[in-house]
């Protein structure tokens, strides 16, 4: 039985290595963009600079998980395609994306690795002195 994840964020991650201790037999592949699994928690260390709230992918996870880095673009029966035209076989499909708030006008969302790195870098570029307000 294939078994795909898609998304390594704590639900992706923890069904991956969930499914591979409880399901005899089964082949499970964790589909992420990047090869590291982010600590949304910590984005805000990443813009502080203080910690880069990620660690490799592959250390949170069981033997037998196999990792595909990759963006998951369209799902149909049995077939998973991902950006660049590649396509992966399954059959089951865990889709664990997890979600992003919609930005405000003005403002530098950090919900996200790119959105974190993108503070990051708006914040080094403010005047000294410069008022900032984190909500």
């Amino acid at each position: 039985m294939k078994v795909l994840v898609v998304g390594a964020g704590y639900a992706g991650t923890l069904a991956a290595n969930r499914l591979v201790k409880k399901v005899k037999g089964a082949e499970v592949t964790l589909v992420n963009p990047r090869p590291e699994f982010v600590e949304r928690v910590r984005l805000h260390q990443r813009v502080a600079g203080s910690a880069e709230a990620a660690r490799p992918l592959r250390s949170m996870l069981r033997d037998g998980v196999e990792v595909r880095v990759g963006e998951a673009e369209k799902a149909s029966e049995g077939t998973l395609v991902l950006a660049g035209g590649d396509t992966l076989p399954y059959d089951h499909l865990l889709l664990a994306v997890g979600s992003t708030a919609r930005p405000l006008p003005g403002t530098v969302p950090v919900g996200t690795w790119e959105g974190a790195g993108r503070a990051r870098a708006a914040l080094a570029a403010l005047p000294a002195g410069a008022r900032v307000t984190v909500v």
